[in-house]
């Protein structure tokens, strides 16, 4: 029987394709959730795209885990996203994933209550 916390990644990968995740999987193992922001791929967007990264970005930071990751799901809807600005999103999208669930399987409670906030919002 799968643990809950493995129930609850999937369910919060279930956006992305099996292949991009894994991919974003592995490097977002070895450089933690601040280390995946791009600086560069949203200088140029239009203010209110900006705005939505720059605070994905600054929860990150403040390990604002729940915020940040809701906030990129919206953000990987805008239509007017380049490329560069959908790998951003992306990679630290899965990166937070990423850094949550380790914590999670290692017993953080703090983790766990936010893996089950951010499975409470994909259900919203």
């Amino acid at each position: 029987q799968p643990s809950i916390f493995r129930c609850l990644v999937v369910r919060i990968f279930s956006i992305a394709s099996v292949g991009l995740t894994l991919m974003i999987l592995a490097a977002a193992c070895k450089r933690g959730p601040a280390a995946a922001a791009s600086t560069s791929a949203f200088q140029s967007a239009p203010p209110e795209t900006k705005a939505m990264w720059d605070n994905s970005v600054a929860a990150v930071k403040t390990n604002g885990y729940v915020f940040a990751y809701t906030n990129l799901q919206k953000l990987a809807t805008q239509p007017n996203l380049s490329p560069e600005q959908t790998e951003a999103v992306q990679n630290l999208s899965g990166s937070i994933a990423t850094t949550v669930f380790n914590a999670a399987t290692k017993g953080d409670a703090e983790a766990i209550k936010t893996l089950r906030e951010i499975d409470q919002t994909q259900k919203r």
